[in-house]
């Protein structure tokens, strides 16, 4: 489970762009509690949001009818897709994902818009 991460949001001066494979903390009421970003780093840079997929963090397996992905923060998933300004929802950078998770959900996503 994901709670009180110490995760800057700065880089260089900067704020974070989300990038794809990273796991971000959300504390914006209403908002996901974490989210895998999907979307490549220049889009997110070019449009003030990512395309995230949202991690169940209670959840134990893979549910969602085989578009859940499981891994040590909880379960991917990919049918629960959406684009998020995580600076405005207060998001926070946690970690990158593993290689695999972010193949695995990749795949699965493709399914849904192929």
């Amino acid at each position: 489970m994901i709670a009180k991460v110490s995760a800057k949001r700065v880089a260089a001066g900067r704020l974070r762009v989300p990038a794809r494979g990273e796991v971000w903390r959300v504390a914006a009421a209403g908002a996901p509690g974490a989210v895998l970003v999907l979307s490549h780093v220049e889009f997110n840079r070019a449009n003030g949001a990512a395309l995230v997929a949202v991690i169940d963090c209670d959840a134990v397996g893979a549910p969602s009818g085989g578009f859940g992905v499981s891994f040590a923060l909880g379960v991917v998933r990919v049918n629960d897709v959406r684009m998020l300004d995580l600076v405005k929802q207060k998001g926070c950078f946690v970690e990158a994902a593993p290689a695999a998770v972010l193949g695995d959900v990749l795949a699965r996503f493709r399914v849904i818009y192929e």
